[in-house]
């Protein structure tokens, strides 16, 4: 998938970001984008069969999303859509949907502590508001943010994993913040491996695997597969 800006702003599109943060989200049938900005994990992660939603209130960002196939684009501030959205999906599996929040950073916590968005949210007032909203979620979320006492106070009891990203202003590490275990199955392999000799390491033993797999004949193909199967999923 197409992002919809060359460059811009906490866009996680940066090497290893949004490999990283992929590697943390688990089988879904719809995926929702929060704040959606240039989001780098919905252009290259897999789509999901039922829906791939970008939200963000900046009517620019929308319409540079609409451009892109297959993605469902929503004008509003986030948790305005929140009340709707979760009133149409009662009753689903916590499965079923994920949603991954990358809202504009506070203030306090930026290198430049300047504004970078036509909408901002540099107060702690709004950050607030949205941590008690997200902690009512009935579906799988990842929240991202730097490290800070707010999100680690008020999330203490969710997942956390770091990681290391570049931005305008050199390394950072940024935090994200899990309401669901560590999966043992995810959504989208592509990106496999921690750092970049890592997951090419995998894809060199996939390779090598299908290779074995290829020469055998179909019947002893198919054992494998089945007595795999039959050891590993229940």
């Amino acid at each position: 998938m197409k992002k919809p800006f060359k460059t811009y702003n906490g866009g996680k599109n940066g090497s290893g970001v949004y490999q990283s943060i992929i590697n943390q989200i688990p089988p879904h049938e719809m995926f929702i984008s929060g704040f959606a900005g240039n989001c780098g994990v919905l252009a290259n992660k897999k789509r999901a069969v039922l829906a791939n939603i970008a939200i963000d209130v900046d009517a620019s960002i929308t319409d540079a999303w609409n451009k892109i196939h297959g993605v469902i684009t929503y004008n509003l501030p986030f948790l305005k859509t929140l009340e709707a959205f979760l009133y149409d999906n009662r009753g689903d599996s916590k499965e079923k949907i994920f949603i991954f929040l990358d809202p504009p950073y506070l203030l306090e916590t930026r290198s430049g502590k300047r504004n970078l968005y036509k909408h901002e949210m540099t107060g702690t007032a709004s950050h607030k508001k949205l941590l008690a909203a997200v902690k009512k979620l009935p579906f799988n979320v990842c929240l991202v943010h730097y490290p800070n006492k707010l999100y680690d106070d008020s999330l203490k009891n969710w997942r956390k994993v770091d990681i290391q990203g570049r931005t305008r202003n050199g390394m950072r590490i940024e935090r994200l913040y899990m309401n669901y275990d560590t999966p043992t199955e995810l959504h989208d392999y592509s990106f496999f491996g921690c750092t970049y000799r890592e997951r090419e390491m995998y894809k060199r033993q996939k390779n090598n695997m299908v290779s074995k797999f290829n020469k055998m004949s179909p019947l002893v193909r198919n054992f494998i597969i089945y007595s795999l199967k039959e050891k590993f999923i229940l």
